[in-house]
């Protein structure tokens, strides 16, 4: 009976660490948003919650400052609110989310791809990673 609890306990501990691993959504992305001739550079954190999502925006406008999200959902594409700056639409493709946002404004398309989530990228509060453009690629972020 031991062996039995013991094998259904690692097998659950297990299973659930490769679950958040393997979280689709969950991690920092960064990208561009396009909308007419503006482009702008991104970044996302998206932490599983139970659940649900959280998470947080970043770029160097309008404020700088990161913006927490809300109605973040993933089942039948990844939707998203950024406070009062816009609602994204988009589709998952492995590391790479692609689609629409509408800022109240007007519609633009954004491009995120997924970074890898090292220990030591850990920002202080307030701190924001941007990306870059990659040479030649305005479509692609780099860090």
């Amino acid at each position: 009976m031991k062996k039995i609890l013991f094998v259904v306990l690692a097998t659950a501990t297990a299973c659930a660490h490769f679950t958040s691993r393997e979280d689709p959504l969950a991690g920092r992305w960064r990208g561009v948003l396009h909308k007419g001739v503006m482009t702008n550079l991104v970044q996302f954190d998206f932490t599983r919650r139970g659940d649900g999502y959280r998470g947080n925006y970043w770029s160097p406008a309008p404020t700088g400052d990161p913006v927490p999200l809300s109605d973040i959902r993933v089942e039948p594409g990844v939707h998203f609110r950024v406070g009062s700056i816009g609602i994204f639409d988009g589709t998952l493709h492995g590391d790479t989310i692609e689609g629409t946002f509408n800022d109240g404004q007007g519609s633009g398309s954004f491009t995120m791809e997924k970074w890898p989530d090292f220990d030591n990228m850990n920002l202080a509060e307030g701190q924001a990673m941007v990306p870059e453009l990659a040479p030649g690629d305005g479509t692609r972020a780099r860090g």
